[in-house]
């Protein structure tokens, strides 16, 4: 089954988010592209982490915060046992702005190393952008040394990965303030938050610049391809087992079949990634993948990671193919067994299709 909450419409909004939080505010519909033009030199690897650091925080936060601002106004409903009476009482949901400020404060140690790689070393024409992001989260870890947490605690908490499930004050109970504390000093942060919005937008070609850094480093797909020579009408219905739609979704070619009416309806997907930084940084997430090749993974179900698609059937090849990385996630008619001699077939058609 599809995935539908993560439909073309909440790609853009999820990326034009991420992006917005950057500081480099895109127009609605312009998502994670990718500009053919290269930069003038290959970003370096602190650079290409800091850009993946920086883009995936950015999502999860896009996520959390667009998930309590769907159910601002709702109280949760804790219910205790006291004693032989069970008692009810209401609790408030955190607003988004609340949760976004916890969460930006738990981590400034991070995101401020992240952002002062990217305004020391990214291309010359984005970094004043984020030289401002910078400024706000070393505002964010004074409020949490003037609030008592520790250098070693700080260090720690820049290390810490961010996921869907963090619950920020979760984060301080290994240090020496309260969740009180921590909860004054989010709502201090909180007035800082404006910060992290320039204000206006960034020019055209930062926003070129920009998406061109996230493409050299293996965060965005090339988008600028033709799904239809990606892999060929023929192939996409034997593989589907009939006629199929085609779509690219910023960056992601699907082809999906017109002929079935069943839940999981038979899918193909193929994400074409410029050079070989992509694989390193998809295959080292993947839970339980089996390994094909030094070159070549697989996993289930499918997953498109670029936009965040995802079934219960099939399966998804992770590939490097003359030097570049290729992404195919296949979703057989019937729900059969997914051949992976056929998703390498595909990967190296699509890769070698840019070479034409």
């Amino acid at each position: 089954m599809r995935n539908h909450a993560h439909s073309a419409s909440r790609v853009t909004l999820v990326v034009t988010s991420v992006v917005a939080a950057l500081g480099l505010m895109m127009p609605v519909g312009a998502g994670a592209s990718t500009a053919t033009t290269a930069l003038r030199a290959q970003p370096s690897d602190d650079v290409c982490e800091a850009v993946s650091e920086s883009y995936s925080i950015e999502l999860v936060l896009a996520f959390l915060t667009g998930f309590a601002q769907a159910f601002e106004g709702l109280d949760a409903t804790d219910t205790t046992d006291a004693g032989a009476t069970d008692t009810t009482t209401a609790t408030s949901s955190p607003t988004a702005d609340e949760l976004e400020s916890s969460i930006r404060l738990a981590f400034s140690p991070k995101l401020e190393r992240v952002t002062g790689t990217l305004a020391q070393s990214a291309p010359k024409s984005i970094r004043k952008l984020f030289a401002k992001q910078q400024a706000v989260y070393a505002d964010g870890i004074q409020l949490l040394e003037d609030a008592g947490v520790t250098k070693k605690q700080l260090k720690a908490l820049a290390e810490l990965d961010i996921t869907a499930s963090i619950d920020a004050e979760e984060l301080v109970d290994d240090t020496s303030i309260s969740k009180q504390e921590f909860a004054a000093a989010a709502k201090k942060f909180e007035s800082r938050m404006k910060d992290l919005d320039p204000g206006e937008e960034a020019t055209a070609a930062q926003e070129k610049v920009y998406v061109n850094l996230g493409s050299q480093c293996g965060v965005f797909p090339i988008d600028e391809t033709d799904c239809d020579v990606l892999v060929s009408n023929e192939r996409v219905e034997e593989l589907l087992g009939g006629p199929a739609t085609t779509e690219n979704d910023n960056g992601t070619c699907d082809y999906t079949a017109t002929t079935d009416d069943s839940v999981d309806t038979p899918e193909l997907a193929v994400e074409l990634y410029p050079n070989e930084r992509a694989f390193d940084r998809l295959v080292k997430d993947l839970e339980d993948p089996e390994k094909i090749s030094a070159d070549a993974y697989t996993a289930e179900p499918f997953v498109t990671p670029a936009s965040f698609g995802f079934k219960t059937c099939g399966k998804t090849l992770y590939t490097r193919v003359n030097s570049r990385t290729v992404v195919v996630a296949y979703c057989p008619p019937g729900d059969g067994e997914v051949d992976v001699d056929q998703l390498v077939e595909v990967a190296d058609v699509a890769s070698q299709s840019l070479d034409a």
